[in-house]
């Protein structure tokens, strides 16, 4: 489980790192409200990571589901991007999915890259 528990603070470090350098990014590119949105998104997908992970963990142990949480968790942040005005629902959406990045760029990594 040591590995598991590893490679979960190395995902999550990853995806953290690329969520920061993606939100300064089209801070530069776009304005700071996109930047915003982004990273609304971006902290959605980290907790959807984070809740998803511990679910993994718990396999075995627990017998109880909880993608709800995690299914609420998506809904809740998609409709409050489309119901406000401030926050754009695409660069929510495209945050929100920055997670998948880090999960690619691990795979690669360890396919490719790795002894």
């Amino acid at each position: 489980m040591d590995g598991y528990y590893r490679f979960q603070g190395q995902l999550l470090l990853v995806a953290a790192v690329i969520s920061i350098v993606a939100c300064l990014g089209i801070w530069l590119k776009f304005s700071l409200m996109t930047a915003l949105s982004y990273g609304v998104g971006s902290l959605a997908g980290l907790a959807y990571l984070r809740m998803l992970s511990r679910s993994v963990a718990q396999i075995g142990v627990e017998s109880r589901d909880a993608s709800g949480g995690r299914l609420a968790l998506v809904a809740l942040v998609f409709l409050v991007a489309l119901k406000l005005e401030q926050i754009d629902f695409l660069p929510v959406f495209f945050g929100f999915l920055t997670h998948k990045l880090a999960l690619v760029g691990h795979t690669y990594w360890s396919a490719f890259l790795s002894d």
